[in-house]
């Protein structure tokens, strides 16, 4: 015999259960990949990975809702999919981008004009979506009958990588830096365009000898810009603007200085050191010459050098 105690737990059990199997549903955010896939890649279609975009990038999403839940009672008439709907919502970072207007049914894509072209930063991206019931209620036509949370995908940023030409000569990387020959008077321009996926960039200048490494610490200094690299920025200009300098070693009056040829007749001491380095005795009587680089740092440090000689 049953008794009326195992017979309530019995029922108890049974409506919880069948409760949260009515409220079970799936949503899921996409974004659209129009390029061809490869294995462990997602590609020509929609993807649910992550992805990486250089600062910022136009991408469509679109978010599905699948109600999974069986029978939902309270309805006027739970046969007719207009007494029930879902409203989506989409957010990076847990900040809302888009608040889209309901869709009747129990279930369906939402490919709006909302989500088309969001420019993806890099960040978190998810959804939810808000399943609703119409009731038979004057007054309260709409009931909620539960909110869920989509897949997450994280957008990266890729690396940045510094590239640069001097009166139209490329740089290069620490095992091969090119020489550029200007005479007196020349112009210095530096043309940064060609850096890749930074939003800054450093620029940094040295006085070496006839070697690009041996420095002088005579005259060195460097500047931050925020922004993409620019073109056809004035060296000689920003040499002169020491106001704006990052930082400054070297010797006091040479502090503002253009970059100038001729023979290098003094050296100073190295930061943090007492004495002059080994090699810095045989830089005397070697001909001036000036290291430039440009150097990105997202996420990591890279440059790229030219060593520039005035005659």
């Amino acid at each position: 015999m049953w008794n009326p105690l195992t017979i309530l737990t019995f029922i108890w059990l049974f409506l919880i259960s069948n409760s949260a199997h009515a409220q079970s549903g799936v949503v899921q955010l996409e974004h659209y990949n129009p390029l061809p896939g490869s294995p462990g890649f997602c590609g020509g279609g929609w993807c649910r990975d992550n992805f990486d975009v250089c600062l910022a990038k136009p991408k469509n999403f679109r978010i599905q809702f699948i109600y999974t839940g069986g029978h939902i009672s309270g309805t006027c008439n739970a046969n007719n999919p207009n007494n029930f709907r879902f409203k989506i919502n989409f957010y990076r970072d847990g900040q809302q981008l888009v608040a889209t207007s309901s869709a009747n049914g129990t279930s369906g894509f939402y490919p709006a004009p909302g989500l088309t072209n969001i420019l993806a930063v890099p960040g978190q991206y998810s959804a939810t979506a808000t399943f609703e019931k119409r009731l038979c209620k004057f007054g309260q036509p709409w009931q909620v009958v539960n909110t869920w949370t989509s897949n997450k995908i994280n957008v990266g940023k890729q690396a940045a990588t510094p590239n640069f030409t001097i009166n139209g000569v490329a740089a290069s990387d620490d095992t091969n830096v090119p020489t550029l020959s200007l005479n007196n008077g020349d112009p210095i321009l530096l043309d940064a365009s060609s850096t890749k996926c930074a939003s800054a960039y450093n620029i940094w200048v040295s006085e070496t000898g006839i070697n690009w490494w041996e420095r002088t610490y005579n005259y060195e200094w460097e500047r931050w810009f925020n922004g993409p690299p620019g073109s056809a920025i004035n060296l000689q200009y920003l040499a002169t603007d020491s106001a704006n300098y990052g930082s400054f070693t070297g010797l006091p009056s040479r502090k503002g200085q253009i970059l100038f040829g001729g023979n290098i007749y003094g050296i100073s001491i190295a930061p943090g050191q007492s004495v002059l380095q080994p090699y810095q005795q045989g830089l005397l009587g070697q001909q001036r010459r000036y290291t430039v680089q440009v150097a990105t740092n997202e996420p990591t440090w890279k440059t790229k050098k030219i060593q520039v000689v005035i005659n």
